[in-house]
């Protein structure tokens, strides 16, 4: 019986006892509590439920939606600030 309670424990939680070579457990499994925060809500719902799926497919949707409303033009006229800086190094011969 207490072979087939050390098969279901973790053995991260075990340790060999100081008295004996038998393994006992470090942590009751009942005493061990999951954490209840919302953050751990809201991951547990998406590992277990269809919203990350859902979500991947309208993200991908919207970027294709997106691509196809963004209008093109064949040779757009872009307006590119330039400056000339000239410097007179008064040692220098040009």
């Amino acid at each position: 019986m207490e072979a087939s309670l050390t098969n279901r424990i973790p053995a991260h939680t075990l340790t060999p006892s100081a008295g004996n070579d038998k393994i006992k457990p470090l942590m009751d499994v009942s005493q061990q509590s999951e954490p209840q925060g919302f953050v751990v809500r809201i991951a547990r719902a998406f590992l277990k439920g269809p919203q990350s799926a859902l979500l991947i497919a309208a993200a991908l949707l919207m970027g294709i939606v997106a691509l196809l409303a963004t209008p093109q033009e064949e040779e757009p006229q872009i307006v590119v600030p330039m400056a000339d800086v000239f410097v007179v190094v008064p040692w220098s011969s040009s």
